[in-house]
This record gives C-alpha cells, sequence and structure tokens, in this order.
C-alpha cells in the first residue's frame, strides 16, 4: 500500500524524484510549472500511479483538493504505484547505462 503520508512532501517533480517516490511505493500528484514536469506528471498518469497534471495557471483549492482526493481515494493508483515500484525494484539500471557506453 503506498504511504499516504508521502502527500506533505512537495518538491521538483523530475525524472529522479519521481522516481524516487515510485520506488518507496509513494503516491504522486504533479502540478507542473516548469521544464520537464508536465511530462513526468503525464508520464505518472499514464502509468496510473497518480491522477493528470493540470497547470499552474488553472490552480485553486477547489482543484488540488479534487486532485488529493482522487490520489488518495482511486485504488487504482495504489496499484499503478505499486507496478512502478515493482518493475523499479527489478531493473539495474546502473548496468544497463555502463554496458551502453561505447567503450
Amino acid at each position: 500500500m503506498p504511504d499516504v503520508r508521502s502527500l506533505r512532501d512537495a518538491n521538483f517533480k523530475g525524472l529522479f524524484s519521481v522516481r524516487a517516490r515510485l520506488v518507496l511505493l509513494a503516491l504522486i500528484m504533479v502540478v507542473p510549472f516548469m521544464a520537464d514536469q508536465r511530462f513526468w506528471g503525464e508520464r505518472v498518469a499514464r502509468l496510473g500511479a497518480g491522477p493528470r497534471p493540470f497547470s499552474r495557471k488553472r490552480f485553486s483549492a477547489e482543484r488540488f483538493a479534487a486532485a488529493l482526493r482522487e490520489l488518495v481515494g482511486d485504488p487504482r493508483h495504489a496499484e499503478g504505484a505499486s507496478r512502478c515500484a515493482g518493475a523499479l525494484a527489478s531493473e539495474d539500471g546502473v548496468a544497463r547505462a555502463v554496458a551502453a557506453l561505447p567503450f
């Protein structure tokens, strides 16, 4: 079961923070405001580990509350986070990266 307490964590949701949260079975909600955050928010949603991101221009207390309710209330997000954690735990990304080096 994902750690609902992790909802208190708000930080930049780029590649490494999204991966770290998924490895920990943490629920993720992304409100993108720069760089690649929208991409990672959409990826999290496609994997089923969190709701679709919405822009900060459309941000409101009501939208945020509704997204939080969806995040913790929809068991599909917990299931998606669990699937992602299992997949990430079984991969050896460092070995794959080293093997891809051209020397």
